[in-house]
């Protein structure tokens, strides 16, 4: 096998041990000094399964030196590339539009939520008042429904509705989420998307 093959091997085992880190999980939400701790633990794996791997298998393998330097470049280059593309991400074009039904109690966790790690990986474009809720959440971020649900999340350009009702007895809006379920947004419970968002 010649150093192209094994330079391919080398990248496929330490995307393996990164994934394995959760280093290309949506969820991540680790600092910056916690994510280069998990690339360096990942680099350690991959150096050590390619190692082996190397010694038991490969014919004219690259020495121990030009594995470590190998090992050395990469890491340097994931932690530049990570340090340099976190801020993008940060951005609000990558994150979802989230449309909540409900303005009372259980609207205002997500009000609450203050950990920015916590609000990584969504927008909340705007609160639905159900009709029956007590409106809790800053009058500024209600939202007029106007003639349908639908309309106006397609309108917004909305990813996700999340029900978050305080009593979901009472005029449950079956009809206007189907429709909008139908329409490719995604439909959430309250209790799902912050054990999802805050892990």
């Amino acid at each position: 096998m010649g150093y192209l093959e094994q330079c391919l091997t080398f990248g496929a085992v330490t995307m393996l041990a990164l994934t394995a880190m959760g280093l290309y999980s949506r969820r991540q939400r680790d600092r910056f000094t916690g994510v280069s701790l998990r690339i360096t633990v990942a680099m350690g794996f991959a150096v050590l399964l390619f190692g082996i791997w190397l010694v038991n298998w490969a014919v004219n393998h690259m020495t121990f030196e030009q594995l470590l330097a190998a090992a050395g470049i990469a890491w340097v280059a994931l932690v530049l590339s990570r340090r340099l593309t976190q801020p993008m991400v940060e951005q609000d074009i990558f994150k979802r539009r989230v449309l909540v039904y409900g303005s009372g109690s259980n609207a205002m966790k997500i009000v609450q939520l203050r950990r920015r790690s916590d609000r990584r990986g969504f927008q909340v474009i705007g609160y639905v008042h159900s009709g029956t809720d007590a409106i809790l959440v800053p009058r500024e971020l209600l939202l007029d429904v106007g003639t349908s649900l639908h309309d106006l999340a397609k309108s917004l350009q909305v990813d996700e509705i999340v029900v978050a009702m305080d009593d979901r007895r009472q005029q449950f809006p079956f009809g206007p989420l189907l429709q909008c379920r139908l329409a490719g947004i995604e439909i959430i419970e309250l209790v799902t998307f912050l054990e999802r968002e805050t892990g």
